[in-house]
């Protein structure tokens, strides 16, 4: 109960912490009085809104020279501001850098919160539970580490262990199933890891291509690894779904047990025709998620034409684009992790459940001991 506790009380003080953090920001906060012009200049080919804003700072300054070339706000508004030009439409003065989010991020999560717990109950509030303490784990320690020169992929990997223990023992509890789903995940893992560094190394993917990786470059010089950054993102990538399939591949040796019919052979047997099937469900779904997040990159880089010849690019030149192959990884990496979850898991499940039998779950409760 006390951890309980503890790890509630962490995540109730993480809007703090992260405030702590943003006091700290070279950006000025304002709320919008009034939009005071709008126009409507073409930029590279399209047509934008560019707001002239009434403000008023923090410090009760009001101001009038404010523009926004980014998401168009209204009056009430909260949003930073940063002092530079614009060379789009030469313009220079106090420009909006980003509209404040916060409010609407927390009215959507407690909408959501509601209606997860409604629906899932106390395993519901111990998912979440688990969730935001991965989330504050990445947050408060894999990128502070990362920036400060440690191997990317050696703390994504410790970090990867440390989240999917949290994952599975917060919400599913201490039990047979929770040890052989992490302990299957663990060994699913470190697989998946060579394999991740051997399909990085054979298709001589560098990491350096991509608006994220010249921004980080920019930002930290050579103090981070790239390549070892992709791996990590790759294997924090596939933790929810490990988890999903995992603890499902315990709990069904657990439910065959039950029957006392089967031999051991049998008991892995049947496991892996139902987990089967469940893979083929979650690969579709976990391929189709990357897919879904790269649909616009996609649409750039397997453009057919030169865009500014129109020369007609080869088939073989579109998909060896590496941004492209990248995404062809992280679909293979976490589609292997995932299918050899199911008979690891499987297999660890049966091995524990001989030493430790499950116990029959009770369908009388007038019974006394």
């Amino acid at each position: 109960m006390k951890r309980l506790l503890f790890l509630i009380s962490f995540i109730l003080l993480l809007p703090a912490l992260s405030f702590a953090q943003e006091s700290e920001s070279i950006y000025t906060q304002a709320k919008v009085l009034e939009v005071l012009d709008t126009t409507y200049p073409i930029v590279f080919g399209t047509e934008i809104e560019f707001q002239t804003l009434r403000v008023e700072l923090n410090d009760g300054t009001i101001s009038d020279s404010v523009f926004n070339d980014y998401t168009p706000v209204r009056a009430g508004d909260v949003i930073y501001l940063t002092e530079g030009y614009d060379p789009d439409t030469d313009t220079e003065g106090f420009f909006v850098r980003e509209v404040d989010r916060t409010k609407s991020m927390i009215l959507l999560f407690v909408i959501f919160t509601v209606v997860y717990i409604a629906i899932a109950g106390k395993r519901g509030f111990r998912s979440l539970l688990a969730l935001g303490v991965s989330v504050a784990t990445v947050w408060f320690v894999l990128i502070p580490l990362v920036v400060a020169g440690h191997s990317p992929l050696l703390v994504g990997l410790l970090i990867s262990l440390i989240i999917l223990g949290l994952a599975i023992f917060i919400t599913h509890g201490l039990s047979v199933v929770s040890l052989a789903s992490y302990l299957g995940s663990f060994i699913s893992i470190a697989v998946t890891v060579l394999f991740a560094s051997f399909a990085v190394s054979l298709a001589r993917i560098s990491g350096l291509v991509g608006d994220e990786s010249s921004t980080i470059s920019v930002l930290y010089g050579s103090t981070i690894d790239l390549q070892g950054l992709l791996l990590a993102g790759m294997i924090i990538g596939i933790l929810g779904v490990l988890d999903d399939v995992a603890v499902m591949q315990a709990a069904m040796v657990r439910e065959f047990m039950y029957e006392k019919k089967y031999s051991y052979t049998q008991l892995f047997i049947k496991a892996m025709r139902v987990g089967q099937e469940h893979a083929a469900a979650l690969v579709n779904t976990l391929v189709l998620a990357y897919t879904a997040v790269a649909l616009p990159l996609f649409l750039i880089i397997l453009a057919p034409a030169n865009q500014y010849t129109q020369e007609v690019l080869p088939f073989s030149l579109q998909i060896s684009n590496e941004l492209f192959v990248t995404e062809f990884i992280r679909s293979i990496v976490g589609s292997l992790g995932l299918v050899l979850t199911i008979p690891l898991v499987t297999g660890i499940a049966i091995l524990l459940f001989k030493k430790y039998p499950p116990t029959e779950p009770r369908t009388h409760t007038h019974h006394h001991h």
